[in-house]
């Protein structure tokens, strides 16, 4: 058995709308108040969209968390922040970095029988096909 831990570096793009508004302001699925709120984003399919592969390389976890990269946050919040629908100046944005820590343990569960590949062709009775069409060559 053998154990580990790590931590990886993440960063969330949050959101709020800069005035109290009358209904809150939806961004994406997220509706905001004054309160700082974590906006989420649809994961788009390859290769559309903001690439976080390096951070999804170090970090399996951080795919779960929905953890972006630093530039990946930075494009995505910039998007929202183009975005007219969003409210323009109605809304500010920023970063949340955020520092997620695991630990794990690798435990063998068992193990199956010895396969010897230098014996295989020896120890196996070959069976010639039948001849057809495809297989006979004039």
């Amino acid at each position: 058995m053998s154990t580990g831990s790590g931590e990886s570096i993440g960063y969330f793009v949050q959101a709020r709308a800069s005035l109290d508004p009358v209904l809150p302001i939806q961004v994406g699925k997220t509706f905001l108040t004054t309160e700082w709120k974590r906006v989420s984003f649809p994961e788009a399919p390859a290769p559309l969209g903001v690439s976080s592969k390096r951070l999804h390389d170090i970090c399996p976890l951080a795919v779960q968390q929905r953890m972006f990269t630093y530039e990946a946050a930075m494009a995505l919040m910039a998007w929202c922040a183009a975005d007219d629908v969003m409210g323009g100046a109605l809304v500010e944005f920023r970063l949340a970095k955020v520092n997620l820590s695991y630990s794990f343990t690798l435990e063998e569960e068992g193990v199956g029988p010895t396969i010897k590949f230098w014996e295989q062709e020896r120890d196996v009775e070959w069976v010639r096909r039948p001849a057809t069409e495809e297989t006979e060559r004039p």
